[in-house]
């Protein structure tokens, strides 16, 4: 051969074993036997030993310092089925741990078979020590987040509470893992319910935790609070004090007194109920001026106050239901709400929930919301208790009449002092008010003691005017005993016989299933 020729090939050799060398990533080129046949300064440097000494050498020993093959090695697999690949390993060097993504691929001879391996070895510890980092963050995270909604699953009714004269569905569902729709049915007193409605401005945790406030105000400022405008003012100032601008809630808050069917209302800037009159077969929107909440610290607020009949149906949501949109960038809106509630005006509360639901997800054409969605919606049961117990003829006409719940005999005391009251300052004489107290107590007891399990409780109506006090004791009693007044006849006489004493005139009606007592002042 040539001497220039030679050279050549010496000389390409060379600048060949430079760039080998001048890799900064270890390179090792194995045979089928384990044996190193050729590695890079970077892979010698690692090992840390002489050229002469290493080539010729296992590489587990060398490399890894094994007496045997790697557990995951990947020749035997590369022999065999002639494929590239990589791994991940960790290795100690000077004491520290290192993480390294190993690249192989087989190097072919004429006759296409693998006479050696290319290990390719690459640093990746801060690329996957970052990666563990970010992977244990999210793990945090992700516990917070299941925190969060555990919190809010508590803030959310575990059962709808059983109202009297309501029936009740509801169906939620947050956009994110945890959501600012919020609903809740409040006791305020023994005839009044609270329903809040209310959707936090954002989704997730910071929405959730905002929500939670808001509970915790509604549910500081409701009991024995009987105006919504007080209450919404209340949470108003709550809120705005510790809320920044982009924060704020809409919300719609009601009042439900059980025994005349009416409800009060409030809202926030939020979308309008919709009530469907049994009688009419029309739908009315529940809305009043106010605010959003939380954004203002002077906001004002509406109240307004409606008569519900039996038959009647209420629907409340929030805007996830509404403001979905068709590809024409159509909203769904509330006429669009309305027409799904009217063309389900005979179904179940079940069916409704689900075909407003079915409706508004058809009309998006998504069977996922982009905003979380709360809907509420009640029938009302029953009339108000006057015409449920057709009291209203037991009275003058004109008159008020003033009805109560009596559900427990602790509560006996505490109403029979408003019909006192009311007798006093009709200028009953004290004698009079003595004898009407101890019959209306002797009254609720009988009807206590002898009231069947389904009962809901008793009810007194009264009215008192300078001439006459007319009090009527009723229960729920169903058709479980055919006629009470035997009943009382026979173990309760001389309660009757007390009652009758006490006041001007009594009458059972109805088979001893109301009581109508009636007291005349003396002094007219």
């Amino acid at each position: 051969m040539p001497v220039e020729i030679n050279e050549a090939i010496l000389s390409a050799k060379r600048h060949l074993e430079t760039i080998f060398d001048s890799i900064t990533d270890p390179i090792i080129i194995i045979g089928p036997d384990y044996t190193i046949q050729r590695l890079n300064k970077a892979a010698a440097d690692q090992i840390k030993g002489d050229y002469r000494t290493i080539i010729g050498a296992k590489c587990y020993e060398k490399f890894h310092q094994f007496g045997d093959s790697c557990k995951d090695c990947p020749i035997q697999k590369i022999l065999a089925e002639k494929v590239k690949g990589s791994l991940i390993f960790r290795k100690k060097i000077n004491n520290q741990e290192h993480i390294y993504d190993m690249r192989y691929f087989p190097l072919y001879d004429k006759n296409g078979e693998v006479h050696a391996i290319v290990e390719h070895y690459v640093d990746v510890t801060e690329g996957e020590v970052a990666k563990e980092k970010l992977r244990e963050a999210y793990e945090q995270i992700m516990k917070e987040i299941m925190v969060a909604q555990k919190v809010q699953e508590a803030l959310l009714p575990q059962t709808l509470p059983a109202i009297p004269g309501f029936a009740m569905d509801v169906y939620y569902k947050s956009q994110a893992d945890v959501g600012g729709d919020l609903y809740d049915f409040i006791p305020i007193d023994t005839d009044h319910w609270g329903i809040i409605v209310v959707d936090v401005a954002g989704h997730g945790i910071p929405a959730a935790l905002i929500g939670a406030m808001s509970k915790m105000s509604f549910y500081m400022h409701t009991p024995g609070n009987l105006s919504t405008v007080d209450v919404f003012e209340k949470v108003n100032t709550d809120l705005y004090g510790n809320l920044r601008m982009e924060h704020y809630l809409t919300g719609a808050y009601l009042i439900y007194n059980s025994l005349n069917n009416t409800l009060r209302f409030s809202w926030a800037g939020h979308p309008s109920g919709l009530l469907l009159r049994q009688a009419t077969g029309k739908i009315e929107e529940l809305n009043t001026d106010g605010f959003f909440l939380g954004m203002m610290s002077n906001s004002t607020y509406e109240g307004k106050e409606i008569k519900l009949q039996k038959g009647d149906r209420l629907v409340l949501y929030t805007d996830g239901i509404i403001d979905v949109q068709n590809r024409a960038k159509e909203r769904f809106g509330i006429e669009g709400l309305k027409n799904t509630i009217l063309a389900n005006k005979d179904a179940s509360l079940d069916d409704l929930k689900k075909n407003i639901i079915s409706t508004s997800r058809s009309f998006q054409n998504n069977d996922e919301f982009n905003d979380d969605v709360t809907l509420v919606i009640i029938d009302v049961t029953h009339s108000d208790a006057l015409t449920q117990f057709e009291l209203t003829p037991h009275f003058i006409p004109g008159k008020e009449i003033r009805v109560f719940r009596a559900d427990h005999p602790l509560n006996f005391e505490t109403l029979i002092a408003k019909v006192l009251k009311d007798m006093d300052a009709n200028r009953f004489a004290d004698s009079e008010i003595k004898k009407t107290k101890y019959a209306i107590f002797e009254a609720l007891d009988l009807f206590h003691d002898t009231a069947p399990e389904e009962s809901t409780g008793l009810f007194i109506a009264w009215q008192c005017t300078h001439e006459e006090v007319r009090v009527v004791v009723v229960d729920n009693r169903f058709e479980t005993i055919k006629d009470y007044t035997a009943l009382y006849a026979q173990h309760h006489a001389k309660n009757v016989k007390r009652i009758e004493e006490s006041m001007t005139r009594t009458v059972f009606l109805d088979s001893g299933r109301k009581l109508v007592m009636y007291k005349k002042n003396r002094k007219f």
